[in-house]
Formats: C-alpha cells, structure tokens, sequence
C-alpha cells in the first residue's frame, strides 16, 4: 500500500520547484555538525523524492516532516494521514460508535415523537403530527441561523461584486450586514433567536415518561440504568444529539466550505431579516449596555501566511517559489540564475507580467527560458512578448516579459515556471528585489568560488514600501555569515530563506570583497 502522506508531500515539493537541497535547508535545517538525527532526516527527504512508496504507513519522522512544511509551507496533510497507529485506532472506535449511534437516536427520537411521548404532547396536547411539525421546522431553521452566522462573517469583507448573478441572496445579505454595526444587530438578533428555537426544540424532545411508550426490552434496559432515561430522555440529550448534528454541525461546515452559497439558499434572506427584527425589539440591549464603557482592544495584525492566502485567493494566482542564486567566480565575474515558479488557482487568466528580476551592474545578454506544468507533464504551451533588458538608474538593469497561453487562458492548478539567466564581468557588491505579488517562498542563495578569498558578512535590510508617497521605511536590519565548509561543488554558501513574505517588502542586500 501507497504511503499517501509521502506521495502528496513529493507532490507538493515538486509542484513548487523545491530541490532536494532547498528542502534541506528549509525542512531540516543546516549545522555546522550535522547530527545523527539531522542526517536520518535528510536520508528520509531522499526518500521522499525517490522511493516515497516505501516509507512506513506510521513512520514518525515522515510526521513531523509534513507538519515542518504545513508549517512553513502551508503543505495540506491529507484526512487520516500524520497520524500514529493509537489516533487512528481511536478514530475507528470513534467512527463505529457513531455509525450505531446516529440512526439508534434519530429512530428512537422518531418513534417517542410520534407516540405522543414529548413533553409537548404530554404537558400541552400538542398532537405527535404537530410536534414533529414544530421539531423539523425550528431545526431548519436552526440551521439557517447557524449557517447564516458562518457565512455573513467570513464574506462581510469580500468583494462580491462579479457574482451578482450566481448568488443574488448572497450579495443582498452582504449589502445588509457589511457594516460594523450591522454585523452587530444581526448577530445579537440571531443570538436571541438562537435561544429561543433551542429552548423550544428541547420541550420537543424530552420524555419524561418515555418507559411507558417504549418495547419491553428498551423499558427494562431503561430501568435497570436509570441515569440513560434521565440524561437520554428525560432531560432531552438524545434530542441534543440529533440537534447537534444536523441543525447546527452540518450547517457550519457547509458554510465554512461554502459560505456564498448557504446564504443563497432560499428563504436564507428572511431569516436575516427576522433577526434584525428581534433586536429591534430591544432583547438584546442589556448586554450591550454591560460592555459600553470597557475600551476596545487593540487591533491585531493578520499573520502574514493569512495575508497571502487572502491575496492569493483575490489575485487567483501566487509566487510559489522565488529563488535567486549567485555564482561569484570571482570579483569581477558573477551569474545569477532566477526562478519563479507561479501557481495558478483560478481559470480565466490570460497575461501574466514578470519583472521582479533587477540586477546591479553590467551583465550580457540574458538567457529566458519558460515552461508551463499541467499535472505531471511539461508543455511549451506559453510565449513571451516583450522580453527585454530596461537600464535603470545608478547602473541598475531589470529584466521583462509578459507570459501569454497558446490558446485560451490559463487553468487551475496550472504551474509557470520562469527561469532567467544573467551573467556580468563587473563588481558585483548589491542586489535588492520587492514582493508585489502573493509569495509564498523567497530565496536568495550566493556560493562563493574558492578564488575569492574573502567576502563580508552580508548585510540584509528589508523595508515596508509605500508606493502612494514613495518612501521605504526601514522594518529590520540582519547579517548573515558565509559558511565556513565547502558544497560538492567546492563553493561556499550563504543563503536567506523567508516564507510568506509581505506584498510591500523591499529587500536590499550588500557585501564587499577583501
């Protein structure tokens, strides 16, 4: 059998261009003196690469690798898998006991409704027909609540504006809960409505003389443990179950899945619109009035791996890996070789604009080479327009292109990789490049030839761009050390890796030559 959790990791590394040694570095670090536990880490990312069927089902180390790359790389660990052999025994225990019992509750839930069991039918007359009426209806519409609280919350920012069509009850909710304090009365509205249908499914499904309605066999079992009547059915956890799962869990899933389309469900507008009703009603003013006079708290920055996959996803395409590598052969002769590889998420896209490569320096002319990745297979399916060298300031060169499909546009899933080698016979001392788009991996590499006998510290300073006024504003200022041992290609390294860069950054990079 497939070790998937292998497979998929492989899958992953490759869809982004990520070499056996950048995921060294990236996934297990570099040392000085490696240990024993950093080389069996990186005879298992061998494997990975080149044999990853034969890695164990439970292996441990292949665990904690993929969690290192959800981490860092936002690497999805398939369902059921990263897991140890006791998680998955208990989630099969887990699974059984479920499987019995959903379908035991929910008949049983039935059977005692219809009967005239409830408290409904008992206390009020209300007849079994009417109850179960009253049950499913307040449990659809718990789930229109539950399911409204999910979706008006994660599209309150979103721009809807291109699906108008598709999701009109969407946009239209959208339109009425956009606001701060709109999101506010809706949800306190809710809040009490909430309320108010679980206290009245409860009355619906609690039996307080459920013995009297059921088989011989059930009624015996029931009294001989007396706290399963009390919990189960007097007090109306079974019912709590039921509720749990279809008036409250599977909305909110579905929801957080696809929260544009739960709201377009019909009739999803006129419970919105009954929850604004009800905190009109004033219900919900005392508990607004505790809070009025504490202060808000401070606003709290989105994590930058958030603020590239909402990019991402509002752009419909992503900088997967950028990675730029210096050879210096010696202080007057240096190669870069660039690589961006760009994912696509969403179809429909016909152009993309490469030019985030800028060189210091005089340099020949450069090598273009794009390739387009459909699955496993490569395709010259792409051309360049414009591919060109624009001289800058201060001896500074950049380097362009616009990247278009054969035919059409490009499809989901679809991977670009560009690939840009520059070679110069001058000084080179600085380099500098800025995020402009979603990234998710920066790499800058130097290997250094055993010629060059000397080369500072580098000097790393990044700083927040704000392109309305032009001004860089310093964030950090780093060094980083050449290493002191030498690659199989006899050059020493130094390298600076960052995931989830912001879109805004700028980046600039200096060293000198003995």
């Amino acid at each position: 059998m497939k070790n998937k959790l292998a497979c998929r990791l492989k899958e992953f590394l490759l869809r982004h261009e990520i070499s056996e040694e950048l995921a060294y570095s990236l996934l297990t670090p570099l040392s000085e003196t490696p240990s024993h536990k950093t080389l069996k880490q990186r005879k298992l990312l061998l494997k990975v690469y080149q044999q990853p069927e034969t890695i164990g089902r439970f292996n441990k180390e292949l665990i904690n690798l993929a969690e290192t790359a959800q981490t860092k790389l936002g690497f999805e660990i398939p369902a059921n898998q990263g897991k140890s052999l006791w998680s998955i025994v208990l989630y099969v225990i887990s699974t059984v006991f479920a499987v019995i019992l959903a379908p035991i509750a929910i008949f049983t839930l039935l059977y005692l409704i219809l009967v005239g069991a409830s408290n409904l039918s008992i206390t009020y007359a209300v007849s079994p027909l009417t109850v179960l009426a009253i049950f499913l209806a307040l449990m659809l519409l718990l789930a229109a609540l539950e399911g409204s609280q999910i979706s008006i919350v994660s599209l309150r920012t979103k721009d809807l504006s291109g699906l108008e069509k598709e999701f009109p009850r969407t946009t239209d909710i959208q339109n009425q809960t956009k606001t701060t304090s709109e999101s506010q009365q809706y949800l306190a509205g809710r809040q009490f409505f909430v309320i108010f249908v679980v206290f009245l499914i409860a009355q619906s499904t609690s039996f307080p003389n459920a013995v009297a309605y059921l088989p011989d066999y059930m009624a015996s079992l029931l009294k001989g443990f007396p706290l399963l009547d009390l919990t189960l059915l007097k007090l109306g956890f079974l019912g709590a179950f039921v509720t749990l799962w279809f008036g409250q869990l599977a909305p909110q899933f579905y929801a957080n899945k696809n929260p544009q389309a739960m709201l377009n469900v019909p009739g999803m507008k006129f419970v919105v619109d009954l929850c604004f009703l009800f905190e009109s009603f004033g219900f919900a003013r005392p508990g607004e009035w505790l809070i009025s006079r504490l202060k808000p708290g401070a606003p709290i920055s989105v994590s930058q791996r958030d603020e590239f996959e909402n990019a991402a996803q509002e752009a419909g395409y992503q900088t997967l890996l950028q990675e730029y590598r210096w050879q210096l052969s010696s202080t007057q002769q240096w190669q870069l070789d660039y690589q961006n590889v760009i994912g696509f998420s969403s179809p429909g896209i016909t152009q993309i604009k490469e030019d985030g490569l800028e060189v210091y320096g005089t340099s020949l002319l450069p090598e273009f080479v794009n390739l387009l990745k459909s699955g496993e297979d490569e395709q010259i399916a792409i051309y360049s327009e414009g591919a060109e060298s624009t001289r800058l300031e201060d001896n500074w060169h950049s380097y362009s292109q616009a990247i278009k499909p054969v035919h059409g546009s490009f499809g989901r899933d679809e991977t670009i990789t560009v690939k840009i080698s520059v070679k110069g016979h001058e000084n080179l001392s600085l380099s500098r490049l800025s995020i402009t788009r979603p990234t998710k991996l920066l790499r800058m590499k130097w290997q250094l030839d055993s010629e060059i006998q000397y080369l500072s510290p580098i000097i790393i300073r990044k700083y927040k761009y704000d392109d309305t006024i032009e001004l860089l504003c310093l964030i950090s200022e780093e060094v980083l050390e050449m290493s002191s041992h030498q690659d199989a290609d006899n050059f020493n390294q130094a390298q600076y890796i960052e995931t989830f860069p912001k879109i805004g950054t700028y980046y600039e990079f200096i060293w000198e030559y003995k």
